[in-house]
């Protein structure tokens, strides 16, 4: 019991402390703000001013993952090991990963057209149509490279790995994490899809022992979609706002996609040796 509550405490502080580390580089913009502010009129204009360059948000968003990743990493709260994944069987262990990948990006992005369909979200629908690809240097290696890291050191590192060493059951530890990831992304349009993609991350996860397959996935799922949004720009301008979602299309690629996903998981489940210790990659 008392394995448990420490577990407990360990868990809740170290994801607490990915939260804070988060936002740490925004508070300290703000408290340089309000010590240069001379009334809160003045405060609320320097914020405004500060806050309308989109570049400030992209490198105040990459300290945050940095700081992330070198606390988590440097300190070994969450490590970087193969875990149950032979050596002898990498690529073809590598192979399936991605074809889960392509499954996966397939269903999420299905998914995403379904509100579009009955009207739901309009506002975040619309604002999704005319937000520009912003390929900036702090944009594509937070998009492609960091976030994907932080945010599986985050939810599967810390978060799923505390729960499954509090001996919860692995389906419910894989259910909830997943929960709260697609929570956080604060997106209702985008919720059910990404709650999907963290489902599948911490069944590899939780199979694996290992976050590494979580971090390949994650990166590719990303830099695809940023490569697509990047390359519907430049070869077809406006094709946003001209973009209708096709139900047939979405649903027959859903069809096709959840067959090749277990087919891949089933093959990984039998790849990897059983194992019920999850202790090792505290």
């Amino acid at each position: 019991m008392s394995n448990v509550r420490s577990e407990i405490w360990n868990t809740f502080w170290q994801f607490a402390l990915s939260i804070v580390l988060y936002y740490l580089p925004f508070a300290g913009v703000i408290v340089l703000l309000v010590t240069d502010s001379a009334t809160m009129e003045t405060l609320r204009d320097n914020v405004v001013e500060f806050y309308a360059n989109p570049d400030v948000f992209e490198w105040l968003i990459l300290v945050g993952y940095l700081l992330i990743i070198a606390v988590f990493l440097g300190r070994r709260y969450v490590n970087l090991s193969h875990g149950l994944i032979k050596q002898e069987r990498v690529w073809r262990f590598i192979g399936l990963l991605l074809l889960v990948v392509v499954a996966d990006i397939s269903i999420e992005w299905s998914i995403v057209d379904f509100p579009a369909y009955h009207n739901l979200f309009p506002e975040e629908w619309a604002e999704a149509l005319n937000d520009d690809t912003q390929i900036t240097f702090p944009n594509v290696l937070n998009i492609c490279l960091l976030a994907p890291i932080a945010e599986e050191i985050t939810f599967r590192g810390v978060l799923l790995g505390g729960l499954l060493r509090m001996h919860c059951q692995p389906w419910l530890a894989i259910l909830l994490s997943a929960i709260i990831f697609g929570a956080i992304h604060m997106s209702p349009m985008t919720f059910l899809g990404v709650t999907i993609g963290g489902v599948i991350y911490g069944w590899l996860f939780w199979r694996t022992r290992s976050i590494l397959p979580c971090i390949i996935a994650h990166i590719v799922n990303n830099t695809s979609a940023f490569a697509y949004g990047v390359i519907q720009e430049c070869f077809t301008g406006t094709y946003k706002e001209e973009y209708t979602p096709n139900a047939t299309i979405d649903v027959v690629v859903i069809i096709i996609a959840i067959p090749m996903l277990f087919f891949a998981l089933q093959r990984i489940n039998k790849m990897v040796p059983k194992s019920i210790n999850i202790n090792n990659n505290k």
